[in-house]
């Protein structure tokens, strides 16, 4: 667990990171006031417009990642699965 966390997840947020500080999108104040969440939501829309297709291959994976394992992580914690099974089934997807 402890590899995962420090090497496959840290990775996603490496590469999430450089990739939102990266010349190209340092400057995007769309992209700076988003949460992660809504980040993933918009790339492919008009929201994050202006994107390469590398760059939006690089957001979406990177930012999948980090939200997934920051999701497992927290299912993983002690008494954490039971209070986010409950928000997850309040979700609803468009």
């Amino acid at each position: 667990m402890r590899y995962h966390h420090d090497v496959h997840h840290a990775t996603n947020v490496d590469k999430l990171n450089a990739v939102l500080g990266s010349q190209a999108l340092s400057d995007n104040i769309v992209l700076k006031n988003l949460s992660l969440t809504s980040l993933i939501m918009h790339i492919g829309t008009k929201t994050i417009a202006n994107l390469t297709e590398k760059q939006e291959i690089q957001l979406r994976n990177n930012a999948g990642g980090h939200w997934n394992h920051a999701f497992y992580w927290r299912l993983m914690a002690a008494n954490g699965s039971s209070a986010h099974l409950a928000k997850i089934s309040t979700v609803h997807l468009q």
